[in-house]
């Protein structure tokens, strides 16, 4: 284990080695989060010569393991449609967002009639392979690469809808603009700030 010297010197080497190579400056975390992410007050967790950080790390042993990130729920979308549309931007369906008591607190200041971001799971896809990498769009039929629409199966299952607050009932908000199917999981709620509703279009 590093003793305090020796993660100032490391810290040092790899600032130094930026400065010397170019690369882009190496931003500590700790400004943001703390205690440090193991690794990081090291360097452990940076490449400074490609100026970005690892996709893996070492363990205690020596072992070599896939660096993981992990959510849990706040809530899960309630919506007894049996199809849903394609994209919120074409949505006037109405369903309810049920948060988990230990999270209610946090929807204080939202109000009806209120934009919300809904990140999401998409908990009905298959497991995403290299073939999904190009996939069908289905405005146009046209081939595409994931990361330019919204398809669902995509390398880390993460959706995201714009929803219309109507009420707001202690942990369930009634929303319109549903395109989530019924016990989605609800990973985050932000308030939205973007374009008017007549300047939207849906990709």
């Amino acid at each position: 284990m590093l003793g305090r010297n020796d993660r100032t010197k490391n810290s040092e080497y790899h600032k130094d080695r930026q400065k010397s190579s170019g690369h882009p400056k190496w931003v500590h975390p700790c400004h943001i989060r703390w205690p440090c992410p193991k690794g990081y007050d090291t360097g452990e967790l940076w490449e400074p010569s490609l100026g970005k950080p690892k996709n893996n790390y070492s363990d205690e042993r020596g072992t070599e393991k896939q660096m993981k990130i992990e959510y849990a729920p706040i809530g899960f979308v309630e919506n007894k449609a049996d199809e849903v549309p394609r994209h919120w931007t074409v949505s006037d369906m109405e369903g309810t967002l049920t948060i988990l008591p230990q999270y209610v607190e946090g929807l204080t200041d939202i109000t009806p009639g209120q934009q919300i971001v809904i990140l999401f799971h998409f908990h009905r896809n298959d497991p995403f392979t290299a073939a999904d990498l190009r996939q069908v769009k289905r405005k146009d039929g046209q081939v595409k690469g994931v990361f330019s629409i919204c398809a669902p199966r995509r390398p880390n299952a993460i959706g995201l809808s714009v929803v219309e607050v109507l009420s707001i009932d202690k942990g369930r908000l009634r929303v319109k603009g549903i395109d989530m199917y019924d016990g989605t999981p609800i990973l985050d709620i932000k308030p939205y700030i973007g374009l008017d509703a007549q300047e939207r279009k849906a990709p």
